[in-house]
């Protein structure tokens, strides 16, 4: 009679044994990686140093390939329970083995599928194999075999081979995971690593010169494609060739005109001589003045153009003497439409080309009247545009309102403005107040609190520091003439963060302009760049600012 089989429980009890008698063997590795732990925690806490922390935990990453290399001799041999016996030498894999060489034995040497079909039972249609359990790691992947006769690795992948390879068309192999910064977006959100998605896009045609006019003929047949092919111009030449072949086939309409002069104003100026004297922007002004003659400018096209004249007064200044004078005359019937932004870039274009005509006069107090009423939707930029608008034109009087509503708004919004609208609105605003000789204290007061700690100080822009500068020397300062001599202690002064102090207003406004002047000093600023800066932040002298 054959020795019984091992029984569950029996399994169960040896594979506990084992475990235990595994982590037996382990323990002096375990106990040396938490000793230097706890030595690393009680290091850091007594001498108060990180880096013996982080020595120590070099130190204890150092034993975790022993620990590896000793936990992967333990379980390499063994099968899924990763455990072996402990009392016999034998491992449970091994035990149905065992059984079934006993079994053999008492039976005559029968092999047990013949056993296993006399019982009945299902253990021979599986073959010679005995071990039904999960597959060792030691053991090769399961392989079977398709139409071709290839072996097709269709099991669990071994750890020492390398990544699954497939072929492309042209026979070549190559990984499936793709090289560094080819992953687009759609592999990023699914996690798939198509190989065809590592294909380059085809190269563009290449068009040949008639395919190009042709192409060319068909976007400017259309308004908005036209207005498209303007915009596309990367350069006062490329503008001026494309403005000259569109006059030639078309009109241009006043959308035309205003995108046209758009893009020449953003443009890198100055400009060269061909561009200066250039035909096609002759026939543009032309074609603008015969526009504003019959009033087709809309409100946004207009404002546009005043804006864009006012940035071009210096390079192409005849381009306003032609244009503006008719489109001025249209500015009172239009305000009314303008948005805020609007109608601050038509007070700051009016203002800063200071046209000495009646009409100048007439559509800037009609947008002044119109933006008193909207102050309260205007941006701290628009402020800033209006301000400046009004400082450059030098004009009080009619404007005295305006003034006065726009400092009472500012001085109510400095405290709580955005830094970075601080830093270069507030000292356009300043100055503005400056040149036209009104001195508003509240809205100057609240700019010198806004500005006053060392931390947004030293934030401003060039042009920024010089403007004050330039604004608190002016002889409408209450403290002209003290300079230097004005300085406060170190309780006056504004601590660090976005409000200002307000305990010492009277040691630190008196003080504004001494601090002004040292951090003027300290950043290398001249007396010629503060005497420029009036000419406003954009302006050529200030373009290496």
């Amino acid at each position: 009679m054959g020795t019984p089989r091992l029984s569950s429980r029996r399994r169960v009890s040896s594979c506990r044994a084992e475990g235990s008698a595994r982590w037996l063997r382990l323990s002096p590795a375990l106990v040396a990686l938490a000793s230097c732990c706890a030595l690393a925690v009680a290091l850091a806490s007594l001498l108060n140093d990180r880096s013996v922390c982080f020595c120590a935990f070099v130190g204890g990453r150092s034993l975790l390939p022993a620990a590896r290399s000793q936990l992967w001799a333990t379980t390499r041999d063994e099968d899924d329970w990763g455990l072996s016996s402990w009392e016999s030498g034998v491992s449970v894999r091994d035990a149905p083995k065992r059984d079934r060489d006993r079994d053999q034995a008492s039976s005559g040497g029968r092999p047990d599928r013949d056993r296993d079909r006399d019982r009945g039972g299902d253990q021979g249609q599986r073959g010679d194999r005995g071990d039904r359990g999960p597959r060792s790691f030691d053991r090769g992947p399961k392989r079977s075999f398709g139409d071709d006769g290839a072996g097709g690795d269709r099991g669990q992948r071994s750890f020492d081979r390398g990544p699954k390879r497939n072929f492309g068309d042209d026979g070549a192999s190559r990984t499936s995971r793709k090289p560094k910064g080819d992953w687009d977006r759609g592999d990023r959100d699914r996690g798939n690593a198509d190989a065809d998605r590592l294909q380059k896009a085809p190269p563009a045609p290449i068009w040949t010169e008639k395919e190009k006019e042709a192409y060319f003929r068909r976007m400017i047949k259309e308004p908005v494609t036209l207005t498209t092919v303007i915009k596309r111009c990367e350069s006062a030449s490329e503008l001026c060739r494309t403005l000259s072949k569109v006059m030639a086939a078309t009109s241009l309409n006043t959308i035309h005109v205003s995108a046209a002069f758009s893009m020449l104003a953003s443009m890198k100026k100055p400009f060269n001589e061909t561009v200066m004297q250039h035909p096609a922007l002759v026939d543009l002004s032309s074609q603008a003045a015969r526009l504003a003659a019959r009033r087709a400018f809309g409100a946004r096209e207009a404002a546009s153009v005043i804006t864009s004249m006012a940035s071009l007064r210096i390079t192409l200044p005849w381009i306003a003497e032609e244009v503006a004078p008719a489109i001025l005359k249209q500015v009172p019937s239009l305000v009314d439409k303008m948005t805020p932004q609007a109608l601050s870039n038509t007070i700051w274009g009016i203002g800063v080309l200071d046209l000495d005509s009646r009409d100048a006069d007439v559509a800037l107090r009609a947008a002044g009247d119109t933006a008193l009423a909207q102050l309260g939707r205007f941006s701290t930029m628009d402020l800033a545009q209006t301000a400046w608008g009004l400082g450059a034109r030098g004009q009080r009087g009619d404007a005295d309102a305006l003034l006065e509503a726009l400092g009472n708004f500012v001085a109510d919004l400095a405290p709580t403005m955005e830094s970075k609208a601080a830093l270069f609105d507030l000292p356009q605003i300043a100055m503005s107040f400056a040149k036209v000789g009104l001195w508003h204290p509240r809205v100057m007061d609240a700019i010198a609190l806004r500005l006053a700690p060392s931390m947004e100080m030293k934030q401003l822009r060039l042009w920024g520091l010089a403007a004050l500068v330039w604004t608190w020397s002016q002889p409408v300062c209450p403290w002209f003439g003290e300079g230097q001599a004005a300085d406060y202690k170190s309780k006056g002064r504004a601590r660090k963060g976005r409000q200002p102090v307000k305990e010492y207003p009277d040691q630190v406004l008196p003080a504004f302009l001494s601090k002004l002047q040292r951090e003027a000093e300290r950043r290398r600023l001249t007396p010629q760049d503060i005497d420029l800066s009036p000419q406003g932040p954009k302006s050529v002298s200030c373009a290496g600012w």
